[in-house]
Parts: C-alpha cells; structure tokens; sequence
C-alpha cells in the first residue's frame, strides 16, 4: 500500500527535536530550558499536555479534535482518507499483535514522557507529529514512524523491534 500525500508541513515550519531530561522535576514542561517546542504557525491549534509511559509500549499518536478540525476547515486534501487509513491500519496491527508484556495506548497530547529506555527519561514534543507511532522498550532507544500506511507495515515495525 502506498504512503498518503498528506503533508501538514507545507502549511507550517517544523523542527522536530529529542531531549534527554535533565531534570526530575516534569511540572510545568513549557517552562523548562530541555525541551525546543516546534516552530509552527500561529494560526494551527497545539495540541497540550503530557502522557507518561514506561517500559515496553507502543503509542500510538494522532492529532487531536482541534487540529482535525483546522486540518477540515482548511480543507486539506485527503484528510478523511488519511485518518481513517492510519485508525484502521494501527487498530488491525494492534490487534494481530499478541504480546502481553506490551502496553498498548493512543494519545493526542503534546508532550510525551517515556521512562524505562535506553537513554531515559526523555520527553517528546510531537507538537509536528500528527499521525505515528512511537515504540519503546527498556533495552533500545526510542522508534517513531510518521508514514501512513496498512496494517503489514505497522506490524512488520513492531515485530521487528519488540523481537529479541
């Protein structure tokens, strides 16, 4: 199955970027010097808050109501397909994939906290990550994918990295 054409980054400038924590302290995350927010336009919603996750899980990231929204009122080409393709396509490889020590989760929220992996803790500001997943586990560095494609993909990805 081919990748989708939907490309967020023409309508915004985006660095993505992945800090090691330096501090215990997670309150406040928008106010600490470790994390380099995305540089994007002013007019597309953030999205906000922090998930936390440890040891081995995949997570599964989409944009939230409001950026949807934008993504409709902007009438971005494909957008529907595109949503519906990635929600399908990650649900069937969720569902093929059996192994009990894997946490399992979607979010929307902005920053992702990961602890219990190779060069841990880190947060994650996926502010320019819409649609993806991230894979961790306590023995490897942290995996996200941000193409778009069908349920073979996402399960040969976790396959491959959930193997011994």
């Amino acid at each position: 199955m081919k990748s989708k054409s939907f490309d967020p980054t023409k309508n915004r400038i985006v660095e993505k970027y992945l800090y090691k924590v330096q501090s215990k302290d997670f309150k406040n995350l928008e106010n600490k010097a470790f994390i380099k927010h995305s540089t994007v336009k002013e007019d597309i919603p953030h999205l906000k808050d922090t998930i936390k996750v440890s040891g081995n899980t995949i997570l599964i990231l989409r944009p939230d109501s409001l950026r949807f929204q934008y993504y409709v009122n902007i009438e971005e080409p494909g957008i529907y397909e595109v949503d519906s393709d990635f929600g399908f396509g990650v649900s069937e490889a969720l569902d093929s994939f059996e192994l009990d020590s894997i946490k399992k989760s979607i979010t929307e929220r902005r920053y992702v906290q990961i602890f219990n992996c190779n060069k841990c803790p880190v947060i994650i500001d996926r502010d320019s990550i819409d649609y993806g997943i991230l894979l961790t586990r306590n023995d490897r560095d942290v995996k996200i994918d941000q193409n778009i494609f069908g349920k073979e993909y996402y399960l040969d990805k976790f396959k491959k990295y959930f193997s011994n």
